[in-house]
């Protein structure tokens, strides 16, 4: 899994990547998540900016 940026804050980590195996899917998204989380958040980039799935991201 590629990952294609880390943003490390004072105490966190992010990691936004993306996977190889969703060749099939037709619109661009990223996946982003914080250090160890396996319920890792989907966001579509096209053709507007959106959520798909929150994992396990919170609001505030």
């Amino acid at each position: 899994m590629p990952k294609v940026l880390l943003y490390i804050t004072a105490k966190l980590f992010w990691t936004f990547l993306f996977y190889n195996k969703d060749y099939n899917e037709n619109r661009a998204h990223v996946h982003v998540g914080k250090k160890d989380t396996q319920n890792l958040c989907k966001i579509w980039l096209e053709p507007n900016v959106s959520i798909a799935t929150q994992g396990d991201l919170t609001d505030a």
